[in-house]
């Protein structure tokens, strides 16, 4: 870690740090990867409030834990992660 952070947010795919708002959340690192999916949060700025899941269900090897928004955009580009239409969205939060 070369910065000291109050509260330091590391992506679990690339390893960088990011200076946290809360824990678990910093700006362009507060999404959470979590078995098949990951989760936006406030502080993301590509799933604020959003879920995208993993293609096919395929082992992405990536523990649980926050991603950066840098990774999520390079998975989605390479079509590892999907983010879902709205309208599947809609359902999803309505659950």
């Amino acid at each position: 870690m070369s910065e000291k952070f109050d509260i330091v947010v590391t992506c679990v795919r690339c390893r960088q740090d990011f200076e946290g708002f809360n824990e678990g959340q910093a700006d362009e690192c507060a999404a959470d990867v979590r078995g098949e999916v990951v989760r936006g949060h406030y502080g993301s700025a590509v799933l604020d409030m959003e879920t995208a899941f993993f293609a096919d269900g395929k082992d992405h090897g990536l523990p649980d834990g926050q991603i950066c928004d840098a990774c999520i955009e390079h998975l989605c580009a390479a079509g590892l992660l999907l983010r879902p239409t709205q309208e599947l969205e809609e359902k999803l939060r309505s659950l």
